[in-house]
């Protein structure tokens, strides 16, 4: 159970940092690039979804890694 968590916590992190740094990149570059970024990517969202999933990778990655901690004990 607890590999399986890890497991969800190491990708609820990858997706975290690279939502992280679309966002710097949304800011510095124009919504329109961002667009353009994903469509290029072939990445069939748009900038609000990858926000949306972003965001909820937060909480995902805070609960699994206090549960984690709980299993360790």
């Amino acid at each position: 159970m607890i590999t399986v968590l890890m497991i969800i916590n190491a990708v609820a992190s990858v997706f975290l940092v690279l939502f992280i740094v679309f966002c710097v990149y949304e800011n510095f570059a124009g919504e329109d690039a961002a667009k353009k970024l994903l469509k290029k990517l072939r990445i069939p969202l748009s900038v609000k979804q990858v926000s949306v999933i972003g965001f909820m990778c937060l909480p995902i990655m805070l609960i699994t890694e206090i549960l984690i901690a709980e299993m360790m004990k």
